[in-house]
């Protein structure tokens, strides 16, 4: 159960950097190196993600960079073909789940006024191709932007995540809501804890 949870642990993360600010550093025969930039904000959710996946052996942090590397086994060495072509990196829809993309906007989401903002590095062309799918998972509007998606409805996105993936993801989605959308969830939790008590 162990090495399943890890081999899953490893997959989603070198899976959501992919879909994300990910780049192949290095390949070998031997193993595949995955690089992606880790923001200040972001350190405390990728160190809790190594710490409670056991990955200590597979990912190094560079403080200094402010860059993550996934050391991969030879086993992941087909996701270079999956991800790329020619020289552009596209998506490859085998290796999206849920857990992927809930990680991929922890990693490389940021808040703004209006929307939620999740960088990528994928080509272009492959945007609008990739907002479909993880649109899919997330059973919410993904519009394709310049160099990423956005999100408008966060509070339906949260609610929706809170349903489905662990507590420990879901609950750092909070993050991304305004106080305002805060204070509109906690009324209406409000409210529907109240028709129950009816």
């Amino acid at each position: 159960m162990e090495k399943r949870n890890l081999i899953k642990g490893l997959s989603d993360l070198a899976m959501a950097a992919l879909l994300g600010e990910g780049e192949n550093k290095y390949i070998s025969d031997k193993e595949i190196v995955i690089t992606f930039p880790v923001y200040l904000d972001k350190e405390t959710i990728i160190n809790n993600y190594i710490a409670r996946h056991k990955l200590d052996n597979y990912i190094m942090m560079d403080s200094t960079k402010s860059e993550c590397e996934i050391h991969l086994p030879t086993s992941y060495l087909e996701l270079q073909s999956r991800w790329h072509k020619d020289t552009k990196k596209i998506i490859n829809e085998e290796d999206i789940n849920l857990e992927v993309c809930v990680l991929f906007i922890l990693l490389f989401g940021t808040r703004k006024l209006q929307h939620l903002q999740i960088n990528t590095t994928i080509d272009k062309n492959y945007i609008k191709t990739a907002s479909f799918y993880i649109q899919k998972y997330l059973n919410i509007f993904v519009e394709p932007a310049i160099n990423g998606f956005k999100i408008y409805h966060v509070p339906d996105l949260f609610i929706y995540l809170l349903k489905y993936v662990p507590l420990s993801e879901s609950t750092l989605m909070i993050g991304y809501l305004t106080e305002k959308e805060k204070e509109n969830l906690n009324t209406s939790l409000n409210l529907y804890q109240k028709k129950l008590a009816l």
